[in-house]
């Protein structure tokens, strides 16, 4: 007897203000909508399952955590690509051993090692290459084996970024990260570390690019290939790929048709 498909997995990734959370959220609708049960869990895998997301809404213990990491990643920085290497294998071992067991689809928002790990990385010089190390990059092709996986990367413009940071800071709610970017003289910084990003998910986890500086709901749900393209949207051209933009698989429980991001 042939063994059930494991339930498919949605990995959302991007930076602060990136639009992961509404992403999420349109994603999760989607789905439920359209049959497929799902759950989401922010940053882990193994996260527990919560029903919203919102990177705005952090507790005083996280808003310390980023305080301290932001404070001390000067010192620790040699120390924090290994780190993130060794968590990441963790969370892809215990996801492993434990998915399935509702039979549900997953959207995970975010990643905290790899989120980490592009800050880490973004930090480097202008000439020097992206390395991640043998056992970080172990790690990543880990993730990326894991079966019914897809991995989506949101990618912004620095101009729409300074814009919803400077709506959150408007309405008080900065953290210490987004104060950390928001700094006019990390404008170059921040950048980096978003290309980083963008460039581990499709260098290690085949991602594909959404480029989210202002998706409304149906174009997200039609990037994602949850919902029909609008018929005003122009064909995809035919043969092979002829544009930045990489192609993501769409779910219909664990069925995947590919559509133009």
């Amino acid at each position: 007897m042939a063994e059930s498909p494991s339930p498919p997995v949605l990995l959302i990734l991007g930076v602060d203000a990136s639009g992961k959370d509404h992403v999420a959220n349109v994603a999760v609708g989607a789905l439920t909508a359209g049959g497929v049960p799902t759950v989401r869990r922010p940053g882990w895998l193994c996260a527990r399952a919560v029903a919203r997301v919102s990177s705005e809404d952090k507790g005083g213990a996280r808003l310390a955590q980023e305080r301290l990491f932001v404070a001390t990643f000067p010192l620790l920085r040699p120390l924090v690509i290994p780190l993130c290497g060794a968590l990441l294998s963790a969370d892809v071992r215990r996801f492993r051993r434990s998915r399935g067991a509702d039979g549900k689809a997953t959207v995970v928002v975010s990643h905290t090692p790899i989120r980490v790990l592009a800050f880490a990385l973004g930090h480097r010089g202008d000439d020097e290459p992206l390395r991640v190390g043998r056992r970080t990059e172990r790690a990543l092709r880990e993730l990326a084996g894991t079966d019914g996986l897809r991995v989506v990367v949101l990618d912004i413009s620095a101009e729409v970024r300074a814009a919803r940071l400077a709506d959150r800071a408007m309405r008080g709610r900065l953290d210490h990260l987004d104060r950390y970017l928001a700094n006019p003289a990390h404008t170059a910084l921040a950048e980096r570390i978003e290309a980083t990003l963008v460039e581990l998910a499709v260098r290690y986890l085949d991602a594909a690019v959404v480029h989210n500086d202002g998706l409304d709901d149906d174009a997200i749900a039609a990037a994602l290939q949850l919902r029909p393209p609008r018929p005003s949207r122009a064909p995809r051209p035919r043969g092979g790929a002829s544009s930045r933009r990489r192609s993501v698989a769409g779910w219909r429980g664990d069925r995947y048709r590919a559509a133009s991001v």
